[in-house]
């Protein structure tokens, strides 16, 4: 989703995707349907162009934090804080102008169906900031169905 500033050719910042990954997901179900207190992993992909960017990543290589957080639909899914992944731009490239961050949650402890989000800034430069939040998933007592007797 579009960050901010958005000034093409000369700083376009984007939070592009946001995934889940469970170690060990069961092959009849998605990774967006997890177990209570299952541990996985979220990872962000996000972009920056431009001649100002190229030059910040070039010149400082600075510093990103990507912040996850859940918005909980329906009776007692709660919000909650995730946490964060901190680490310098030059090292979470992937090439192509495009860089991820991962972060790995210890499960989440309250059944529900969950919105998952993230966002994106640069500690000590203002202004440059972007989100996603297209992700939902399911918590659930028991993902794998229980077989017929």
């Amino acid at each position: 989703m579009t960050g901010q500033p958005n000034y093409p050719g000369f700083l376009v910042f984007d939070v592009t995707n946001l995934e889940i990954d469970e170690p060990q997901p069961p092959i009849e179900l998605t990774e967006e349907i997890l177990d209570l207190t299952e541990p996985f992993s979220l990872t962000v992909t996000f972009r920056g162009t431009g001649m100002f960017w190229n030059a910040l990543v070039n010149m400082f290589d600075p510093q990103y934090e990507a912040c996850f957080y859940l918005e909980g639909r329906g009776q007692q899914a709660a919000e909650s804080d995730l946490g964060c992944a901190t680490g310098n731009v030059a090292a979470a490239s992937v090439g192509g102008g495009n860089y991820e961050a991962t972060h790995q949650v210890n499960g989440i402890q309250q059944k529900g169906l969950y919105k998952v989000g993230v966002t994106v800034e640069f500690p000590g430069l203002w202004g440059l900031l972007g989100h996603y939040d297209d992700l939902m998933i399911q918590v659930s007592r028991h993902e794998s169905p229980t077989p017929p007797n």
